[in-house]
């Protein structure tokens, strides 16, 4: 199996840091960023159908310094597939139920052939959390985000991402 290696842009790193400053942490101070991490990953395998925390600070700077990259990495290398298979022949729409910071659209749109630029999408970022789609926003070198409000209720979110849940895994449950 050949090797796939995958890098975090420069100009994540250095949003992030930013961004991570703005929330009282940093990169020179390693242990109370672990600790966030840490406490954030406790608290989803301890609460599996839990929300995100994004009031907190903590779970803020968690999700940018290591579930941003981690999830970033992970959708580069779908989208790379996707690339291969050509998936993005005549590609019109990008939509994100649940897309919290963006490494999801943000890998894909980085994937995306120069043919089909960003301009020409209709991308959609969905969140039930106004802070995830404003974190989003700041980590887009484009401004994808930068309209992207939550106007859907958690509950109108939930029961989107219930039914495609569903109907990916054979459970075709037409929404209400």
């Amino acid at each position: 199996m050949k090797e796939r290696t995958f890098f975090l842009p420069e100009f994540f790193s250095t949003r992030i840091a930013t961004e991570l400053e703005r929330l009282g942490f940093s990169f020179s101070h390693p242990k109370r960023l672990a600790d966030a991490v840490l406490r954030l990953s406790d608290h989803y395998n301890n609460n599996p159908s839990a929300m995100t925390p994004w009031k907190e600070t903590w779970a803020q700077a968690a999700s940018l310094a290591y579930f941003f990259p981690l999830n970033y990495a992970r959708n580069l290398a779908v989208a790379r597939e996707a690339k291969r298979l050509g998936f993005f022949t005549e590609l019109k729409t990008l939509f994100d139920f649940g897309s919290g910071t963006g490494s999801a659209l943000l890998a894909f749109l980085d994937e995306m052939p120069a043919a089909s630029p960003p301009a020409e999408l209709n991308i959609f970022a969905v969140d039930s959390s106004q802070t995830a789609l404003d974190l989003a926003n700041c980590l887009d070198a484009n401004g994808l985000f930068a309209n992207h409000r939550n106007n859907f209720s958690r509950e109108v979110v939930l029961a989107v991402e219930t039914a495609v849940w569903n109907q990916a895994n054979g459970n075709a449950v037409a929404p209400t």
